[in-house]
């Protein structure tokens, strides 16, 4: 069998194999053919497209309840994290710069939000509409790595 993750996510499609073959096509482009461990990306509005091999566990993490994240800035983790929860989570601009590698458990937003804040030097404020998230006073920036199960 053929095993294929797809997300899209503000325009842009992304695709990733696990086991078998995937033809990844859109309007005006020749197909290219996605075996196991290759991904590939298209954004609709430009019509780009990159492919290239990436560990396929990363995509079907979200199977287990979990998310993986490689030195990514905080503000892209946020968007994604945002795909899962109803109330949103809003970062400035110097926390959202902060980088972060890690594997997150997606269980209650709280407990998400309680582990980015013990891996980066965040202050968390939460409202009825959203939960807010900026740079602790006087911290500086810095790269976290941590296992947020």
């Amino acid at each position: 069998g053929t095993e294929f993750n797809v997300a899209r996510l503000d325009g842009t499609v992304r695709v990733a194999v696990r086991e078998g073959v995937v033809s990844l096509a859109s309007p005006g482009h020749a197909a290219t053919t996605l075996r196991a461990g290759d991904y590939g990306h298209h954004v609709e509005a430009s019509g780009l497209e990159t492919t290239g091999r990436a560990d396929p566990a990363e995509a079907f993490a979200w199977t287990t309840a979990h998310a993986i994240y490689r030195n990514q800035p905080l503000s892209v983790v946020v968007h994604d994290l945002n795909r899962y929860y109803g109330k949103p989570i809003i970062v400035d601009d110097a926390a959202g710069a902060q980088r972060l590698s890690t594997i997150l458990t997606l269980d209650s937003q709280d407990a998400v939000v309680g582990r980015l804040r013990e891996f980066l030097p965040l202050e968390v404020r939460t409202t009825h509409e959203a939960i807010y998230l900026s740079l602790r006073p006087g911290a500086r920036t810095a790269a976290a790595r941590g296992n947020g199960r």
